[in-house]
């Protein structure tokens, strides 16, 4: 099982923010749309993620990961 990070764009209510799921990409994409809908902007493995957090020539903050169970009950999603 992969896990992938999803962030979101600005303007966004949670710009600034990303939220780490587990699954094939396809899963957790759609596991996305349904607490999200498509008000998210990026997903990238986390490979990848961790290749741009640990790049020295970086020049922008990292998002904050959320936690998406706690999201999930703040909305009512099981």
């Amino acid at each position: 099982m992969n896990e992938w990070i999803f962030t979101f764009g600005c303007g966004q209510a949670l710009a600034g923010k990303c939220v780490r799921i587990s699954g094939t990409y396809g899963e957790a994409r759609q596991k996305m749309m349904e607490v999200f809908g498509d008000k998210w902007a990026f997903q990238y493995s986390v490979e990848e993620w961790e290749k741009m957090k640990n790049d020295p020539d970086r020049c922008w903050p990292m998002e904050e990961e959320l936690d998406l169970q706690s999201l999930k009950e703040e909305k009512g999603n099981d």
